[in-house]
């Protein structure tokens, strides 16, 4: 269903033998001017729509939906159960995604935004990063502040506690794995092996995902006077994700600049979803694949040099940025985040239904949790006072410290919150002896989260 939606208007596949059997949408009629809002034909791969370009093109499309559904699943890391995101999966990969990457990518109203009101081609986004990361993104936030935090991630005060990953080498081989396939994620998405751009496209990837290691790696050191191997992985990942818009358009030292304010912004961003906005987002999803996909598309209306992209949406010329003569390029750069942005939490209450029509939504091991979580405070003091690693500063922070409790402050049956805190004595009981070197958590002095190990 969800491929009828996105791509059934997208026209003849050029690179594909020139196949038209998917060129029928629905749209309106502003001005004269026709505003295509989601595809009519493929539903189902029927056997009339069915053919070879077809199926290719809709396998393709099927690895970008799937990315774009389990983006949300690294901020809601512990808080939800396998059935609810099952129904969360369902609504984002049939309406949800399906309807924005219709506009930008089966002729929507986005994309027509260049031949109908001259702004530059349009929104243009070559491989993804507004229609899968900025989505998955918005997502995650809107998830992720729906459900609310782990027990115990914050402070009575709502000051954000560490909570560190159990297995930092499976979060760098799974960042290696995710580096690996983003080459063809980017680079396939010229939808023709002939096409020499791919090569341009490939080489602009590796040195974005570098840049932003890098420069993650720099900015925490300096600023948290350790490195961290953790903020390097989402660094790179942060890079990848921005790049992945502007990959075609743009030359090498622009790949660069890209990956490495890349890594500067998730560090910032993800520091801000937790100390300001005290959202919980255990991987950093939020800041990866919300920030980074905004600003892979601020970077495509800045940075595009206008040397391909020849005739993309319907208008002629190469693509080009507003460094390179065409604003009207980074106006509809604008004009998609807004549309992305605002799309989804409009939609949020009914995800939200249908998501908690599932048997308990929210993850809970034992009664006995749930009854704890009840009696927790409001944010800004959504957590239990435990202190499962010391607050202090990282010069004077003592690691694998055992979890323990505020007598004053924990409610008087031993059957809520202290059940909880004696199960958290048990499970963790095995780590007090480790002394992991300072700052492996990731996310500085006062955070305390894992590498991005997504599993997109």
């Amino acid at each position: 269903m969800g491929f009828g939606l996105q791509m059934g208007g997208v026209g003849a596949l050029a690179t594909l033998g020139g196949d038209s059997t998917l060129s029928s949408a629905f749209g309106v009629t502003v001005g004269g001017r026709e505003l295509g809002l989601f595809g009519t034909t493929g539903f189902f791969l029927s056997a009339e729509a069915f053919t070879p370009a077809v199926a290719a093109l809709f396998l393709f499309q099927m690895m970008f939906m799937d990315a774009a559904c389990t983006i949300p699943t690294g901020a809601l890391a512990e808080r939800w159960k396998f059935a609810s995101f099952v129904l969360f999966g369902f609504a984002m990969s049939t309406v949800i995604y399906p309807v924005y990457a219709h506009w930008v990518w089966g002729g929507g109203w986005l994309s027509a935004l260049g031949r109908n009101y001259g702004l530059g081609h349009g929104h243009v986004d070559f491989a993804g990063s507004s229609a899968v990361h900025l989505t998955g993104g918005v997502a995650a936030l809107v998830g992720a502040r729906l459900v609310g935090p782990r027990i115990g991630k914050f402070g009575p005060d709502g000051t954000p506690r560490g909570i560190p990953g159990h297995n930092l080498a499976l979060a760098m081989t799974g960042t290696f794995v995710l580096a690996f396939g983003w080459f063809g994620f980017n680079a396939g998405s010229t939808l023709a092996a002939t096409d020499l751009r791919t090569a341009i496209v490939a080489v602009n990837t590796m040195l974005s995902s570098a840049a932003g290691a890098f420069a993650a790696t720099l900015h925490t050191w300096r600023g948290f006077g350790k490195p961290d191997p953790t903020w390097m992985c989402n660094g790179m990942l942060a890079g990848l994700v921005a790049i992945t818009a502007p990959c075609a358009f743009v030359d090498a030292p622009s790949a660069v600049l890209i990956g490495g304010l890349a890594g500067v912004l998730v560090v910032k961003a993800a520091t801000f979803v937790e100390e300001t906005l005290r959202i919980d987002d255990p991987v950093g999803a939020i800041a990866v694949h919300g920030a980074n996909g905004a600003w892979g598309i601020l970077a495509l209306g800045l940075f595009a040099n206008g040397s391909y992209g020849e005739g993309l949406n319907g208008v002629p010329g190469g693509v080009r940025g507003l460094f390179y003569g065409d604003s009207g390029q980074f106006f509809a750069a604008l004009i998609g985040i807004g549309a992305n942005v605002y799309r989804y939490p409009t939609s949020s209450p009914d995800v939200t239904r249908i998501t908690r029509s599932a048997p308990d939504w929210h993850s809970s091991c034992t009664k006995s949790a749930r009854l704890a979580r009840s009696k927790l405070p409001e944010n800004p003091s959504p957590g239990p006072s435990v202190r499962v690693l010391a607050t202090a500063p990282m010069a004077d922070r003592e690691w694998g410290i055992r979890p323990s409790f505020d007598e004053q402050s924990a409610p008087s049956d031993s059957q809520g919150f202290h059940g909880v805190c004696e199960r958290i004595r048990a499970i963790t009981g095995r780590f007090a002896e480790r002394t992991p070197p300072p700052f492996s958590a990731g996310h500085g002095r006062r955070t305390g989260k894992s590498g991005d190990a997504h599993t997109d």
